[in-house]
């Protein structure tokens, strides 16, 4: 996928999901359906990458259904909440990509929010927690900027650039986090 080979990355994919049906079969406990989620929602991700945009959707709305399903089942455990935010982020770009329209992305950018806030707030010393906070803020927010709400969009991406000015406090040579910081002040500028 990083050297561009959409094709190799795709029948990579396919295998790692293959792989893991097999694993599955024979070992129905576990973490396992949790993983072949995750796997599944990377070829979601390359099948959007390769304009394939209603398949993805497809893929990813099966994803965030698996998650769904765990938080349920475990409704504290912060992995499935997390598992199921960066889901419902990513199927917040495909049903931009299939329907062509924002707005359709705001439900669940909105919902990814209030998971990584219930995260966050559980334990604030975890740099991921805030970090997933803060980009699921930035992305909500750009999406209000593409829909002409300014006003609702500037005070998430004030709040985005606040947590990783706190994450830079704790650790001001990290380079991901001076790289997030630049991004977030970049969108604020917007």
């Amino acid at each position: 996928y990083n050297g561009g080979d959409l094709a190799a990355a795709r029948a990579a994919q396919e295998q790692a999901v293959a792989a893991l049906d097999v694993y599955l079969a024979s070992n129905p406990a576990g973490d396992g359906p949790v993983e072949r989620a995750v796997a599944m929602s990377d070829r979601a991700e390359l099948l959007l990458e390769s304009e394939r945009h209603t398949e993805a959707l497809a893929e990813q709305a099966m994803v965030v259904g698996i998650f769904e399903a765990r938080v349920a089942q475990r409704p504290n455990d912060t992995a499935a909440l997390q598992g199921l935010g960066h889901a419902l982020t990513r199927q917040a770009d495909m049903r931009y990509a299939v329907a062509g329209t924002w707005a359709e992305s705001i439900g669940d950018l909105e919902r990814a929010i209030d998971l990584f806030e219930r995260i966050y707030t559980s334990d604030r010393g975890r740099i991921d927690y805030a970090r997933d906070l803060s980009i699921a803020l930035e992305r909500l927010g750009d999406v209000l900027l593409q829909t002409n709400n300014v006003a609702r969009a500037r005070p998430l991406f004030d709040r985005a650039v606040g947590l990783r000015r706190e994450r830079l406090a704790r650790d001001p040579l990290n380079g991901e986090g001076l790289r997030d910081l630049a991004v977030g002040l970049e969108r604020l500028g917007d």
